[in-house]
């Protein structure tokens, strides 16, 4: 075994647990941006001007998180997993946690989880999980592997996970009465409104996409993958696309999928109709600009872009799905069953006469149930929670 001798590091890591602040080591991998990154990301923002947390960080990739995490202030560690496998990543976790001696480790993510719970294994340090989604469906041919998987974090949950959190009410369902020891608590995703652009240049937008005034811009926001359903998306484009030559369908994100739906766009006759502009830091900004948001997933957590555009008054038309149902009022957009391409095609049909929302109905994050203040507050809690039972843990071990 790599993961050390228990005796030492029970008393090392989280004795001092009676201080002021509360230390949080977050670990997202931070190997793409989606939502995962966005909630770890705001929730070092609001823990750098806390008063009652300490934080740190540690990611598995370089790129657009770790620098969110080091403009926050944050102590941040890159372990990178091109270099490193999996021993090595917990070796390294555990010469981090012996450093930082955080009170809680919060993981984002499968990897995360198993990781940072082996690398926290004989030390005090409570282990929080936010489940951001359920497991997507494998291919065929991974079944076997995605079944072991799964089984190893259960395993890791019955070994030392203290708190799981699901981002929905959907999630917290399919958990209950199958977290073993752990607490389960819901949080809903928030977003930081002030972060969001103040302003739409859907002009500007228009002449960087080479297209003319009076487009009609839906977009789809994510990672280009199975369960996104983009491929229905297509095919309900495809439906009405000569009754419409001035619908365009942006694509912001990358992954695995992307050749393949551009093969399918071309199949569709819809190629000149499809933008796929790949990952974009502006995701925001593209959001605001479009006639309509489209999300037909087959299932989501508590999607960030969903959140935005509804903050930024944009129609949304999306699945009726996991916490897309639980964020989307009839005040903010249409909702057909999952894969249903006719269905969504009558929704983008009449999502044009949909009325635009004011952003100012969200104006203050205290009304508003998905606010990244509501969230960052609800994890704070969580964090101070977890750190008094590590006190009283401490106290009643024998000196």
């Amino acid at each position: 075994m790599w993961f050390g001798p228990k005796g030492d590091r029970r008393r090392s890591i989280g004795a001092r647990a009676d201080m002021k602040k509360t230390r949080v080591c977050q670990i997202c991998s931070g190997d793409l941006w989606g939502g995962k990154e966005a909630v770890s990301a705001a929730l070092a923002r609001g823990i750098a001007v806390s008063s009652r947390i300490e934080g740190s960080a540690v990611v598995f990739r370089e790129g657009r998180l770790l620098e969110e995490f080091r403009a926050a202030g944050l102590r941040v560690d890159l372990v990178d997993e091109r270099t490193h496998g999996p021993r090595a990543i917990a070796r390294a976790l555990q010469r981090i946690l012996g450093e930082t001696n955080p009170h809680v480790l919060h993981a984002h993510g499968y990897k995360e989880h198993v990781l940072g719970a082996l690398a926290a294994r004989g030390t005090r340090t409570r282990v929080v999980r936010t489940l951001h989604g359920l497991p997507e469906p494998p291919p065929p041919a991974r079944k076997i592997r995605a079944r072991a998987l799964r089984a190893i974090e259960r395993f890791v949950i019955r070994l030392g996970t203290h708190v799981l959190v699901a981002v929905s009410g959907e999630i917290e369902d399919r958990l209950r009465g199958r977290t073993g020891r752990a607490r389960l608590v819901r949080i809903r995703n928030g977003i930081e409104r002030d972060r969001l652009p103040r302003s739409c240049d859907r002009e500007g937008l228009l002449r960087e996409l080479g297209l003319p005034g009076g487009t009609v811009l839906f977009g789809a926001v994510g990672r280009l993958v199975p369960v996104k359903g983009l491929d229905v998306l297509l095919d309900a484009a495809a439906r009405f696309a000569p009754d419409r030559p001035e619908h365009r369908y942006l694509l912001v994100g990358d992954g695995p999928l992307r050749e393949e739906l551009e093969r399918r766009a071309e199949e569709l006759g819809i190629a000149d109709r499809v933008l796929f502009l790949g990952h974009r830091d502006d995701a925001d900004r593209v959001i605001g600009c479009l006639d309509a948001l489209v999300m037909p997933s087959r299932h989501e957590g508590m999607p960030m872009a969903l959140l935005e555009a509804r903050a930024l008054g944009v129609p949304i038309v999306a699945s009726r799905t996991g916490g897309i149902a639980e964020a989307v009022s009839a005040e903010d957009g249409l909702l057909v069953e999952p894969g249903d391409a006719a269905a969504l095609a009558e929704a983008l049909r009449g999502i044009r006469f949909f009325p635009r929302r004011p952003r100012e109905r969200f104006s203050s994050s205290e009304t508003d149930e998905f606010s990244a203040s509501r969230m960052i507050e609800e994890y704070v809690r969580v964090y101070e929670e977890e750190a008094a039972a590590l006190v009283r843990a401490n106290r009643s071990e024998p000196s």
